[in-house]
């Protein structure tokens, strides 16, 4: 049967919480907060006029707020560097903004923070622990709290070097909301969670490509060994340019598509409580719910609960 995962739930639960808290609060700017008897204060002697600050400017505005620690300040943000033979993971934990990840002409990892004029923004936390890249932002004690009552927008970019031979052993993120964008790199595994919001890949390899998305809109293309997709609700479309070895798809609610070459083989194991499952492109038999592609190479088990699962042919 589909499920959402223990951290899935949290963030959702979080996500909940942090609404409560929202209503709240207006409800108690909005109607003066708890009542208190006055104190009559003498008058407060006139203050000498102060001069206008002029508007940052926009190389400014990037760069203001408390700044990163090891970090090299610029006009395009707070820029790290690390050599890519010591990189051997990719860790994000991204609960507000945005993040950029794809390949560069560049010759080492280049991890930069961009913050907006006046934002009251955390700045993130970079560090290298072993082969670990862990980049974090409202981590460990802020929360989905933390992030959402800081004022301004927030934005990740990471390039890798096109030169990079060896792939990455892991990228993961774990994004609550936002919208992410992944190009051209490629790692034996490829782990997404995410909460709500948007991701959008094209050009990425992995060996391993898992997903655990509680909602929001993902469409991702690349060439992946294993697919492995736990979807609770929203619309997600998984395109292998390339056939895997295996697929797994759980949905709970909502749309999950897989797309495969054209002259792919499968067969699809469906175990549905409601909702619907479909091929589009190929010419597959069914019996019973199994349905079969071909000389059916690619095992693809599929469990619906409800919401609509479909496996369609890519043209070249």
């Amino acid at each position: 049967m589909a499920y959402v995962t223990k951290r899935t739930k949290g963030k959702i639960v979080g996500i909940c919480a942090l609404c409560l808290i929202v209503v709240f609060g207006m409800g108690f700017l909005t109607t003066g907060g708890l009542m208190a008897p006055t104190v009559p204060q003498a008058p407060t002697p006139p203050q000498a006029p102060t001069v206008p600050t002029p508007p940052d400017t926009p190389e400014q505005a990037l760069i203001n707020g408390a700044s990163v620690a090891g970090a090299e300040q610029t006009e395009s943000g707070d820029l790290y560097t690390f050599d890519c033979d010591d990189v051997e993971r990719i860790v994000i934990t991204w609960l507000a903004g945005s993040a950029s990840v794809r390949t560069a002409d560049v010759e080492a990892i280049e991890v930069r923070e961009y913050r907006v004029s006046n934002s009251r923004a955390l700045p993130m936390t970079c560090t290298l622990n072993g082969s670990v890249l862990e980049i974090d932002y409202c981590e460990g004690g802020q929360g989905l709290v933390g992030c959402t009552f800081n004022y301004g927008h927030k934005q990740l970019e990471i390039l890798i070097p096109e030169h990079k031979e060896d792939a990455l052993q892991l990228f993961a993120l774990d994004a609550a909301s936002g919208s992410y964008d992944l190009e051209g790199f490629s790692a034996q595994a490829l782990r997404v969670s995410l909460a709500s919001g948007g991701l959008a890949a094209q050009g990425v390899a992995a060996d391993e490509f898992s997903l655990d998305m509680a909602s929001g809109t993902l469409d991702v293309s690349g060439e992946f060994g294993a697919v492995d997709a736990q979807v609770a609700s929203g619309n997600a479309t998984i395109a292998c340019t390339h056939a895997p070895r295996s697929a797994n798809l759980s949905l709970a609610s909502g749309q999950l598509g897989l797309a495969l070459p054209e002259t792919a083989t499968f067969k699809a194991d469906v175990d549905k409580v409601a909702g619907n499952f479909a091929i589009r492109g190929f010419d597959a038999t069914q019996h019973g719910n199994e349905w079969v592609c071909g000389k059916g190479e690619i095992p693809i088990a599929v469990d619906i609960a409800s919401g609509n699962v479909e496996v369609s042919a890519m043209r070249a």
